[in-house]
């Protein structure tokens, strides 16, 4: 079933979880990947300060009260964004996983990377 961003919202704001069935592929299994310990904690207070970040937010159509956030995990809607010790950016389950934003932010390699990934799958 797909749910628009407007649906999702609604449903986020009343606390509804959606959970989507997860199998394994060729790489592997993806929930395993997408739930292991191996991403690193975010401080929101120190991310949210950084131009960075709210460039990249900014890009994605939200606002800083629109984005909530536990311990490893952004959610921004429709997807959530983890950062991890790799240093590739992928898409994965509507997971973006980045390395931490100090080291985004002082590779343009990456940075563009990035981009190329939020325009190739309309995340804007």
């Amino acid at each position: 079933m797909t749910v628009t961003k407007r649906q999702f919202n609604h449903l986020n704001a009343m606390g509804i979880d959606l959970w989507c069935h997860r199998t394994t592929g060729e790489e592997g299994d993806v929930e395993q990947s997408l739930e292991s310990n191996s991403f690193l904690p975010i401080d929101y207070q120190a991310l949210s300060s950084l131009k960075v970040f709210n460039d990249i937010i900014a890009s994605l159509g939200l606002s800083l009260g629109e984005i909530s956030y536990k311990n490893k995990c952004l959610n921004l809607g429709l997807i959530d964004w983890k950062f991890g010790h790799d240093l590739n950016i992928s898409l994965k389950e509507n997971t973006l996983i980045t390395p931490d934003i100090e080291i985004l932010k002082t590779s343009a390699q990456l940075k563009r990377q990035l981009w190329q990934i939020i325009q190739e799958n309309a995340l804007s």
